[in-house]
């Protein structure tokens, strides 16, 4: 019998000293959290973009049909990307500082996918050698590159 009381005593203090180390360990708390939000708009014509998907860290979303977006996202530093079919994809220049329980603004600009051609408006020849010839035109866009052709000989 004393044996019997003395386990089950044994038993009782064993299992008091495991339930007191799990109460002094405390749970996690949660990291911080911030909010990022603007408005999605299309350059030059201020129009809001409806339905793009802004992406900020691990977190995604959809603009309003006012070109609204706001999420929630570990306090930090991160970039803002933005994508909508028939828009050139978007991503801010420097990273935004989001506070803990604090929101920071950051309204994107998108550019309309532009894939079409420039339209040829003046053509000439300037100069002509045998073996070449320096050719010159003008389009109805801004030329963002250069073209070299021939062997190069």
């Amino acid at each position: 019998m004393k044996d019997k009381l003395a386990r089950m005593l044994l038993a009782a203090v064993a299992a008091m000293a495991l339930f007191s180390c799990t109460a002094d360990q405390k749970t996690p708390k949660p990291p911080a959290r911030g909010t990022i939000r603007g408005i999605v708009t299309e350059a030059g014509r201020k129009t809001p973009l409806a339905g793009a998907l802004v992406k900020v860290g691990d977190e995604t979303g959809t603009t309003t049909p006012e070109g609204a977006y706001s999420l929630s996202v570990i306090y930090g530093n991160y970039y803002v990307s933005v994508s909508k079919d028939g828009y050139e994809p978007y991503r801010s220049a420097v990273e935004i500082k989001i506070p803990p329980d604090g929101t920071a603004e950051h309204d994107a600009q998108l550019n309309i996918m532009d894939d079409k051609p420039p339209q040829i408006l003046e053509f000439g020849v300037s100069r002509t050698d045998v073996g070449w010839a320096e050719l010159s035109w003008k389009t109805d866009e801004e030329a963002k590159a250069r073209i070299e052709y021939g062997t190069g000989q």
